[in-house]
């Protein structure tokens, strides 16, 4: 029973985790700086990954490129609208760090990150040729799917973060129990520190 309790307070935690940052809804915000990004944006398709047909789908849509497709420019200009078209990517940090570099300060913290010219636009290739076959594989795509696609990388991002830091607790709950146990035996032995070399000249 008070194992069922454990793991439920557990699922209350995580739960609660996720939802406080889903309800946050951080990709709105950058949503929005994306909108009112001031810069005429050029999308070279071909420099930039984006699949001809993609494009097409989302001109067809009445939807402006940028809410779709990733530019390096804006991606300098907001490090952490990274978390925006990685949503709509589908990818998780992980894979982007794989494939393109880290993107972890871009997101977390953007106003340290410090985004290079060839950092940008590969991590643009990536999301755009991601972004381009998510599209040419639907028949019906919309932006609310891609609202859609954020918010389930936003749930799977929280919940490996929970997961990492339970697995964190778990590991410290058992170096403390080991420390406990060999305590009780006395059988912790101090390092014996060696001595002192002489001081030369003295």
């Amino acid at each position: 029973m008070a194992l069922e309790s454990s793991r439920q307070r557990d699922a209350i935690a995580r739960a609660l985790r996720m939802a406080r940052h889903i309800a946050g809804r951080e990709d709105v915000a950058v949503r929005e700086r994306i909108t009112r990004f001031e810069p005429e944006l050029r999308y070279d398709k071909c420099e930039l990954c984006i699949a001809e047909d993609a494009w097409r789908k989302v001109a067809d849509a009445g939807v402006e490129p940028r809410l779709v497709f990733a530019h390096p420019d804006l991606l300098k200009a907001i490090p952490n609208a990274s978390l925006y078209y990685r949503g709509i990517a589908l990818l998780s940090r992980k894979r982007v760090q794989d494939l393109a570099g880290s993107v972890d300060t871009w997101e977390r913290s953007p106003e340290r990150a410090r985004v290079s010219d060839e950092k940008a636009l590969k991590v643009s290739r990536l999301y755009n040729a991601v972004i381009s076959a998510i599209l040419l594989g639907s028949t019906d795509w919309t932006l609310e799917d891609g609202y859609r696609n954020i918010l389930a990388t936003v749930g799977i991002t929280e919940d490996g973060a929970m997961r990492n830091i339970i697995g964190q607790e778990a590991e410290q709950a058992i170096k403390d129990r080991l420390l406990a146990w060999l305590r009780d035996r006395q059988l912790l032995v101090r390092p014996r520190h060696p001595p002192l070399p002489p001081l030369i000249g003295c």
